[in-house]
């Protein structure tokens, strides 16, 4: 669903939340089964991340979100982009379409928490997902902080109605390392994770994240 509107909440942002980041190794089978998703294909697989975040701050309020961090390697380099992400508020999908090319699309989130695990589950017209996360962790908490990473990872390019985005977020927190998710996908929301193989889980209970102002450039 694309919503139509005028964004109240131009970049920089400054977001709190919490967050799970889930690692993945696709197959070259997996990458050219799931194009349909935005996963560019690749002859000898690849590492990917899927997301999920409950932002309890933002420049349009709290919300929720799901996505898919692609890094793609050609001749010209590597390339990371968000090629599908589902967000829980019409002000996100319309302000990061608007500020950062992301290609949010509106969903429903329900999130249950007991004592060891987060159940979230995501839905819209096209399907849903359930999914099982541990918050459980005998791992001892260790910082992560963007600005120690290589600043050419974080660059995130995206496209979208006749415009390249260029952009780096940065973030810092204390992540725990977790067992692997449990998925459950009926539907054409979003690929069955299931499938894929798990190279490491992460939660992140609170961090803080910068989105700033993206560099345009208007593509012919």
């Amino acid at each position: 669903m694309t919503l139509q509107g005028i964004c109240t909440a131009p970049a920089p942002w400054q977001l709190y939340g919490e967050g799970f980041i889930l690692n993945y190794w696709l197959s070259p089978k997996l990458c050219h089964e799931w194009q349909s998703f935005g996963i560019t294909p690749s002859l000898l697989g690849k590492m990917i991340q899927v997301m999920v975040v409950q932002y309890h701050h933002s420049q349009v309020g709290p919300y929720d979100e799901l996505l898919i961090l692609d890094h793609h390697l050609s001749f010209k380099g590597r390339r990371s982009t968000i090629p599908l992400i589902y967000v829980s508020t019409e002000s996100s999908v319309i302000c990061g379409r608007e500020n950062w090319g992301i290609p949010k699309q509106l969903a429903q989130f329900e999130w249950l928490r007991s004592q060891d695990h987060i159940y979230i589950q995501v839905k819209n017209e096209q399907g849903e997902i359930s999914l099982k996360l541990p918050i459980q962790s005998t791992s001892i908490p260790f910082p992560v902080n963007t600005q120690h990473f290589p600043q050419a990872l974080l660059k995130l390019k995206q496209e979208l109605n006749g415009t390249l985005y260029q952009f780096s977020p940065q973030a810092s927190g204390q992540a725990l390392r977790l067992q692997p998710a449990k998925w459950k996908c009926e539907g054409k929301l979003f690929p069955d994770f299931q499938h894929a193989k798990a190279l490491g889980c992460f939660h992140i209970p609170s961090f803080n994240m910068q989105f700033p102002v993206a560099e345009t450039i208007a593509l012919d």
